[in-house]
């Protein structure tokens, strides 16, 4: 670059020039023009301002997953309170269908994937009924006469169930176990306390209450599932 007034090449650092003095054109702010920086885009000034902090927040799905893991969670808690104060009471008549539950669970639970997966807890609270059913009719056949119904109609809605998940087979064996736990309730209040029938009834109501509510919960689920929204837990 050279002086402007005289002509003489100025380094590239000479803020005057050597031969006349003059002050080099573009340094009039003191800085030599081939140091001066460059302009600055917009999108280099937004990127150097600073960022709001982050708050870690929980997806929708996550969001509702723990709130599901908490209600069942307290629900566990209160069902086996429940359920051990009855059995205190009532003894090996809860403990059989209790025992067919679990075993059922066990051995299909690895198995169970999808809707099957949804409809899986009621199904195994209502297998251990049927299974307790089915000692009752070999142990005494002369029960079979009152209970062959429930036998029939609650192994048909289950396998139903379990192979074609759906409202279908719920709703039957949901009206099913309302209409029954109806007349149970009624024979309950005028069974004498401490007796045989007593505590077997008990344990009948008890089966068909969970039952109904694990089957309302599915119902929900599925209605959720249908309208495309995701399941909370798998």
């Amino acid at each position: 670059m050279y002086c402007i007034q005289c002509g003489t090449e100025l380094p590239m650092t000479a803020i005057f020039c050597p031969s006349c003095g003059r002050r080099r054109h573009g340094t009039e702010t003191g800085v030599p023009s081939g140091s001066l920086p460059a302009p600055k885009t917009p999108s280099a000034i937004h990127s150097e301002q600073p960022l709001a902090p982050t708050i870690p927040t929980l997806s929708p799905p996550a969001a509702e997953t723990k709130s599901q893991e908490r209600r069942w969670s307290v629900q566990g808690t209160g069902a086996a309170l429940v359920g051990a104060a009855i059995g205190q009471y009532s003894g090996l008549a809860l403990l059989i269908p209790l025992g067919a539950a679990a075993a059922f669970w066990a051995i299909t639970s690895k198995t169970a994937t999808g809707t099957t997966k949804v409809v899986h807890p009621a199904v195994a609270v209502q297998v251990g009924h049927v299974v307790w059913f089915f000692v009752a009719a070999f142990s005494s056949p002369a029960a079979l006469s009152s209970i062959w119904f429930d036998i029939l109609l609650m192994t048909g809605g289950l396998i139903w169930l379990y192979l074609k998940p759906g409202l279908g087979p719920i709703v039957l064996l949901t009206a099913w176990q309302a209409l029954a736990l109806l007349i149970n309730v009624q024979a309950l209040v005028e069974a004498s306390i401490g007796t045989a029938a007593h505590k077997a009834l008990l344990v009948h109501v008890a089966l068909r209450i969970t039952a109904i509510y694990l089957m309302v919960t599915t119902i929900a689920v599925l209605r959720r599932e249908s309208r495309g929204e995701p399941r909370a837990a798998d």
